[in-house]
């Protein structure tokens, strides 16, 4: 089989997947407004195309507005439908919430193309989503760059960053983070692990920041982050987090706890810590040093109250404060 899809024009497809019922779902950019394409919103449109197994069109859709939009990344989801990713420079049409001059962009669509929810997600720079999943708590994660440090956007090292962004099933942002150095670090693919946390895939082009022993100038970068918990992640966790904006490093869960908490290390940079529990008035009562990425203490034995778990590194500096609850 070997199609060609698309108008007068030009059209570019970036993603495809075989779909549950044995066809495919395509994703990409299109400006045409004639032959296979209609609905052009004006400039360039992601273009989203549903194939039967035999490669023929079972419908099609344009989503943007007048800019220039982009779908680099498609998935089927749970529900039949498909979460669309890439990025918006659009701010009318079908785009709302546009931050700035580009940013990262997802498109819930149902089996039949019609849009469910569209989100916006960055600063007032260029921002944009390579890679899109749906996550096992049936939300979802998209990795791409940032060169924004504003508004969605946190933590940025300079110049463009990966971007990792978390986001619930209605596309809220449950949290978001930065990686990379001074220059150019790119996210392009991203998948959740069967530990619930992810790896990420991309370029690198610093030698700084969390970018450690670069062969070139631009390297394969490689980045594992940690699950916080199962099923969910850090920021939907039932309970307190104290002190948890959404670049931090570091997590503690579940809280309140009944007598184990597990501490997650996310840092590239601080990878050995010393962890102590103090009580209200500053007296340790439990102290261990860590180097995994995940670990679980039984801290039952120092009774029920508030305490607050402090994270140094191996410089002595105190990295991290979070109050948590043991009853």
């Amino acid at each position: 089989m070997a199609k060609n899809l698309g108008g007068s024009g030009t059209e570019n497809a970036y993603a495809v997947q075989q779909t549950s019922d044995g066809g495919y779902i395509v994703s990409g950019q299109t400006n045409s407004t004639n032959g296979d394409v209609s609905g052009n919103n004006g400039g360039v449109d992601v273009w989203v195309v549903k194939l039967s197994s035999i490669g023929a069109i079972q419908w099609q859709k344009c989503l943007g507005g007048t800019g220039s939009d982009i779908s680099t990344s498609i998935k089927q989801t749970s529900d039949g439908g498909y979460i669309v990713g890439g990025k918006t420079g659009s701010n009318n049409g079908n785009v709302t919430g546009n931050n700035g001059a580009e940013n990262a962009w997802l498109v819930k669509l149902t089996s039949t193309g019609t849009i469910t929810w569209q989100k916006c997600y960055g600063g007032a720079v260029f921002d944009g989503a390579n890679s899109v999943q749906q996550t096992n708590d049936g939300g979802y994660i998209f990795a791409g760059e940032a060169s924004s440090n504003t508004l969605d956007v946190s933590g940025n090292h300079g110049s463009f960053d990966f971007w990792v962004v978390k986001v619930n099933a209605s596309g809220a942002i449950t949290w978001q983070k930065c990686l990379g150095g001074s220059s150019a670090d790119i996210a392009l693919g991203i998948q959740q692990t069967t530990d619930n946390g992810y790896i990420i895939g991309g370029r690198a082009s610093s030698s700084n920041g969390d970018v450690t022993n670069p062969k070139s100038l631009d390297d394969f970068w490689i980045v594992k982050l940690v699950g916080v918990s199962t099923p969910t992640d850090p920021a939907s966790t039932v309970g307190i987090i104290e002190n948890n904006d959404r670049d931090n490093n570091f997590f503690v869960f579940p809280n309140p706890s009944k007598g184990a908490i597990t501490f997650v290390n996310n840092s590239l940079v601080h990878l050995n810590c010393t962890i102590t529990l103090t009580d209200a008035l500053a007296r340790i009562v439990f102290e261990e040093k860590v180097s995994a990425a995940q670990t679980t203490f039984d801290v039952s034995v120092v009774g029920k109250g508030i305490y607050f778990v402090n994270v140094y590194g191996n410089e002595g500096k105190k990295l991290s404060v979070k109050k948590i609850v043991i009853d």
